[in-house]
């Protein structure tokens, strides 16, 4: 039985490593074959390459021919068009150029002479005001002055009293 046992598993070791070494060939015999696909990939991708340019120079240079002859005819009707076009902008733009420059002109003249005006007014006002303060001050030092002396008056008058009594 443990005879019957050990050939078993020896059968099952010979399956494994037969499925082993086969694996390992078939990953060997892939890597090869792909570095071969990837070498002949690569040749013709270059050789279509090559004939793609080849053809491709050719179609460029009778396209470049007919696109000159075209471009040619195209831009000068085109030159004739935003010519005409520019000379109406540059005529719109400098009549707003005008009139915006005159327009700031006008403004800077318009803030100085307002600045000019209120400096003079405020000027005006403080002059004014100067005026009416020395008067207030004269109003109140006259009544002031009055009524030292109205009271002056009534001391010395009740000092008079006082000494006449006194007598």
């Amino acid at each position: 039985k443990a005879r019957q046992y050990y050939l078993k598993m020896c059968k099952a070791i010979i399956v494994i490593q037969n499925y082993y070494h086969a694996y390992k060939v078939q990953v060997n015999q892939r890597k090869n074959f792909l570095r071969v696909k990837k070498a002949a990939t690569c040749l013709q991708a270059a050789y279509r390459g090559y004939k793609v340019r080849q053809l491709i120079k050719q179609q460029s240079i009778a396209a470049l021919k007919i696109q000159s002859a075209f471009r040619g005819y195209n831009k000068r009707v085109k030159y004739q068009s935003v010519l005409q076009s520019i000379i109406k902008i540059q005529r719109w733009y400098r009549a707003y150029k005008t009139l915006h420059d005159t327009r700031t002109h006008f403004l800077k003249t318009k803030a100085a002479v307002v600045s000019l005006q209120s400096a003079y007014r405020g000027w005006k006002v403080r002059k004014q005001i100067r005026r009416e303060h020395q008067a207030a001050l004269k109003i109140q030092s006259a009544f002031r002055m009055a009524k030292a002396q109205k009271q002056f008056r009534l001391f010395k008058t009740a000092a008079l009293v006082i000494q006449q009594n006194f007598r």
